[in-house]
C-alpha cells in the first residue's frame, strides 16, 4: 500500500510539473496517450522581445549581476503572460518568445498578446528605474499560422514553426527601443488598441 501510495504521488507530481511547461489541453492529450499532440493554429499571435543594446549591457556587469537580472525580467514578463493567457514559449538569451492563441484560439489573442506587450514595456522601466541601468525593450507581434507540436522524448517542449515566428523576430529587430511593432495581420484582429504608423507600411506601432 505504501509503494502504492508513492506511485500515485509520483504520477500527481509528475503531471503537476507538464503542466507547468505545457498548455492544458497539450497535456490533458498526453495524458489520454497521445504522442506528438500536433495542431495547426491558423491565427496564432506571436510576441518577441529582446533587449535592445543587450551585448554591452552584458560586458558591463558581472555574470552574477547579469544572471539575476535576467531572472527578473523574465519573471516579471513570466507574471504578465499569466496575467493575460498569453504562453510563454521560450527564452534565448535575452529573447523572449511567446505566443496568444495557442491552444485556445480565441478571438481575442491579439488583444492579451498586445496587452501583455505593453505591461512588458511597463515591468521593463520599472526594473530600470529601481536600479538605475540602460534597459529599453523592443517587441514585435505578429499574426499568422503555424504547426504547433510536441518535440522530443525528455524535457518535453511545445516548439512552434511557420513563417510568423520569423516575422514577428524581424519586426522585433526593426524596431525602436521602447516600441511595440505589430504587423497588419494583428493589427487587423485588435479591438482594444489604437496604432500610428510604422515606418513600413506594412506594419503598425503600438500608441498609448
Amino acid at each position: 500500500l505504501a509503494a502504492e501510495a508513492r506511485l500515485v504521488q509520483q504520477r500527481a507530481e509528475n503531471e503537476a510539473l507538464i503542466r507547468e511547461v505545457l498548455p492544458a489541453p497539450i497535456v490533458e492529450q498526453l495524458i489520454d496517450g497521445a504522442t506528438s499532440a500536433i495542431e495547426i493554429y491558423d491565427a496564432a499571435v506571436i510576441l518577441q522581445a529582446d533587449i535592445a543594446g543587450f551585448t554591452p549591457l552584458a560586458e558591463s556587469m558581472a555574470p552574477e549581476g547579469l544572471v539575476a537580472l535576467l531572472d527578473e525580467l523574465v519573471s516579471a514578463f513570466d507574471d504578465v503572460c499569466t496575467r493575460h493567457r498569453v504562453e510563454k514559449l521560450r527564452t534565448v538569451g535575452d529573447a523572449y518568445i511567446a505566443a496568444a492563441g495557442i491552444p485556445d484560439r480565441a478571438p481575442d489573442a491579439a488583444d492579451r498578446a498586445l496587452t501583455a506587450a505593453r505591461e512588458m514595456l511597463g515591468a521593463v522601466r520599472a526594473i530600470r528605474e529601481r536600479r538605475q541601468i540602460r534597459l529599453e525593450l523592443r517587441i514585435g507581434v505578429a499574426c499568422g499560422a503555424v504547426v504547433a507540436g510536441i518535440v522530443g522524448k525528455r524535457r518535453y517542449s511545445l516548439e512552434l514553426c511557420g513563417e510568423v515566428l520569423d516575422r514577428a523576430e524581424h519586426l522585433q529587430q526593426s524596431g525602436h527601443p521602447g516600441h511595440v511593432v505589430v504587423d497588419d495581420a494583428t493589427r487587423l484582429r485588435a479591438h482594444l488598441h489604437r496604432f500610428v504608423a510604422g515606418e513600413d507600411p506594412a506594419c503598425s506601432l503600438l500608441a498609448d
